[in-house]
């Protein structure tokens, strides 16, 4: 019960984007681990709460991670299954890395997310805001943890 209110955040936060992006656009062209990722960072971790950010740092080292996508897919979003994770793990190495992502530009996370709302593809501003492809910052998010 003490993890409802975190649990009920994260939940419609992924209502409020689908609601604002549209259907087709949450589905085809946001990846679902930054819909998973946003949802946890807003909500302090709910739906990640078995796993330390240590416990999901220490996974990516080890190569038990997500490897983020630069889109969704039309058959759906990929899951903690595609990637051989625990659903809070997945969800954990998801949100750090989208506060990683607004950590360490604010501004551009910002203008990005704006960006997307408005109709940006996903695939696009990362680049634009940030100068590098979620790939690329991926990598840097790796480096930063020692992985």
């Amino acid at each position: 019960m003490e993890s409802l209110p975190n649990i009920l955040i994260h939940e419609l936060s992924h209502v409020h984007i689908r609601q604002y992006a549209g259907t087709f656009k949450y589905v085809k062209d946001i990846p679902g681990w930054f819909l998973e990722g946003i949802a946890v960072a807003v909500s302090d971790g709910g739906s990640a709460e078995t796993i330390t950010a240590e416990q999901a740092q220490t996974a990516i080292s080890n190569a038990a991670r997500l490897e983020p996508d630069d889109s969704g897919r039309i058959i759906g979003h990929k899951t903690a299954r595609n990637y051989g994770l625990e659903p809070h793990m997945y969800y954990r190495q998801a949100g750090l890395f989208v506060e990683y992502l607004n950590k360490t530009n604010p501004r551009g996370f910002e203008a990005a997310l704006s960006d997307l709302l408005n109709g940006g593809s996903f695939r696009k501003i990362w680049p634009r805001h940030y100068g590098r492809s979620i790939s690329e910052l991926w990598r840097s998010y790796e480096k930063s943890i020692g992985a």
